[in-house]
Formats: C-alpha cells, structure tokens, sequence
C-alpha cells in the first residue's frame, strides 16, 4: 500500500504545475489509506477542496471543506476555501460566516477583508469593531477564566474526537465480522474449520466456529450501543462547554475561536 505521505507530495508537486485533475487524484488517493489521523485527512480533504477550486468544481470544495472542519475545526484554509467556494456558487450569508471566521482567526488576512468589503461592508465594519475589542487590555482574572474555559473546550471537543474515532474502528471490525461469518456460512453443515486460539489454529466443528462468531457480534453490538451513548453524552459537554466559552469571551468584548465550530 502506498505512503500517504508521498501519495501528498505528489499531489502537490501536480498542484504547483498546475495539474490539478492530477493532483485532486493524488489526494482521493491519499484518502484512502487506512489510520489516517482526523488533521491528516483534513489536510488532504483541504487540498484536494483547493484542486476543485481551481477546477470551477466549487459545490464538491464545499463539500470537502466542511468534512475537513469536521475533523479539524482549526484548519483556517479549509474555512477559507469554502467561503471562496460559497461566494462563487451564491451563498452570500455562508461565504460572509465563513470570511468572518478566517478574518477572526487571522486578523491579517487581507483576502478576507477585502471580501467581506466586497460582500456585505456592515460584516467588515463588525470584523473591525472585533479586532478593536480584542486590543482593550484584559484583567487577569479574564485572561484566566477563558484559558480555563477554552481548555475546557478544546479537552471535550478532543474526547469526542477520539470517541468518533473508536466508533470508526468499532464499525471496521463489525465490517470484518460480518464479511468473516458470511464466508463461515457458506462451508458445508458438517465443515471443520480452523480457529485462530492464542498462538495457534485449531480445527473446530461449523457450529461451533459460527457460535464464536455470533458472540463476538453481539459484543461489538454492545460495545457499539455504549459508544454511541457515550458519544452523545461527551457531545452535549461539549456544547455546554462551548457555550461556556462563548459567554465569556461575550462578557470580555473578545472573539474567540469556539472548538469544533465552523459557519
């Protein structure tokens, strides 16, 4: 199976020729090689948004840029290349969200600026009065109170990462158990089969391997279920957290990236 890493180079080698049906390739590759990290695939989900871009493709950048946020909701140039995206498809209020956004967190963007200039002055003006807000000195103590929330925020929104992704891995192995008892279910009623028992194969009756199976299923059934209700647990402490974060920054005159939150 081929490196990720290198399938990336290539893509952007391409990219700066300006190949980019070639690159936009190279990145679909990339996509698919398996343990992916969530900032890796957002990467290269980004990039190849970026090939569709150039390519006029702007409804399948859009759509590779919110996949992107999903993973890595602090990946400015998937934000940016949606906003560009929306602007050229007409979604005027989705391209000023997503330029506020990347003017927020670069206040130096000069691209966005001008945008927003272009799109809506009064969302420019806003930008301006924020960037205006976050000049006024803080006082310690608001300083500490959104460090400590914002950690707060980032330390929830991390742990509901990781539980999508033990949901991603959980679903690979109830994949594999049902393509292996589909297989197992095809051998004749009176089949021997081998059985993998700690560091060696044993030859085992049909019955007895599918019962094997049947249970391991129903344990990952019940993995599965917790996982899902845990999830949504961590996802509603997380908004709460978020929400936390919002009210202060609020309170402080401030624009503050919220974790896990895109346009």
């Amino acid at each position: 199976m081929a490196d990720w890493a290198a399938l990336k180079a290539e893509g952007n080698d391409a990219y700066k020729k300006g190949e980019f049906k070639a690159a936009q390739a190279k990145y679909t590759e990339a996509l698919t090689v398996a343990d992916l990290s969530g900032a890796d695939r957002a990467t290269l989900l980004s990039n190849r948004a970026q090939c569709f871009v150039k390519m006029g493709e702007h409804a399948a950048a859009v759509e590779d840029c919110t996949a992107a946020l999903e993973l890595d909701s602090a990946n400015v140039k998937a934000q940016f290349r949606r906003a560009v995206s929306r602007e050229a498809m007409g979604d005027k209020k989705g391209a000023i969200a997503d330029y506020r956004d990347v003017l927020a967190a670069q206040p130096g963007q000069v691209e966005c600026r001008r945008a927003l200039m272009r799109l809506d002055p009064e969302a420019a003006e806003s930008a301006s009065a924020a960037r205006a807000r976050k000049q006024r000195k803080l006082s310690p103590d608001e300083v500490s109170a959104l460090q400590e929330a914002q950690g707060e925020a980032v330390r929830m929104q991390r742990q509901v990462q990781q539980a999508k992704q033990r949901a991603a891995e959980l679903a690979r192995r109830q994949r594999i158990m049902s393509i292996t008892r589909s297989e197992v279910s095809k051998s004749a009623q009176d089949a021997s089969l081998f059985q993998h028992v700690g560091k060696m194969f044993v030859r085992v009756p049909r019955a007895t391997h599918l019962k094997r199976l049947d249970a391991e299923k129903a344990s990952l059934d019940k993995q599965q279920a917790g996982l899902e209700r845990m999830t949504e647990g961590l996802q509603a402490k997380a908004k709460a957290a978020n929400g936390a974060l919002r009210e202060l920054a609020d309170a402080a005159g401030v624009r503050i990236a919220v974790p896990g939150e895109s346009a």
